[in-house]
């Protein structure tokens, strides 16, 4: 007879001496929930090109809270020596590097890290070279 994991963690509680009925009041009472991550302090979250750019400057971690495009000067750059984490949270961002320059620039010493906290994970970063000569990202 096949057994549930509500059956295994059962026996296990009681091996334990544990009643099981215990158990789940004192889970209960942690009040765990389940979703979309919590809005943290440390947690920049922006939406438009001078919030990120601005985020960019602080290093950390950034979160995007709405889709938009950021092209021209000033230039998208990670700080030398900076390490900054982009959420891209489900939403679109659309980089155009300025003449001949990477889309965002990543210099040596400097870190950015790209994820996406959606549910979905729908999120996308589009990176383009200025003048159809830069990289994306560089």
């Amino acid at each position: 007879m096949a057994r549930t994991m509500a059956t295994t963690a059962h026996i296990r509680l009681r091996r334990a001496g544990l009643p099981f009925a215990a158990v789940i009041a004192m889970v209960a009472a942690l009040n765990v929930t389940v979703g979309a991550p919590e809005a943290r302090a440390d947690v920049k979250t922006v939406s438009n090109p001078s919030e990120l750019i601005a985020a960019m400057n602080g290093g950390g971690e950034i979160r995007l809270g709405a889709t938009f495009s950021k092209s021209g000067s000033p230039a998208l750059v990670v700080p030398a020596n900076n390490s900054v984490t982009l959420d891209l949270n489900g939403k679109t961002l659309t980089v155009t590097g300025v003449a001949a320059q990477a889309g965002i620039g990543v210099p040596n010493g400097a870190t950015l890290t790209i994820t996406d906290s959606s549910e979905e994970s729908t999120g996308k970063l589009i990176a383009k070279g200025g003048g159809g000569v830069g990289a994306g990202e560089g």
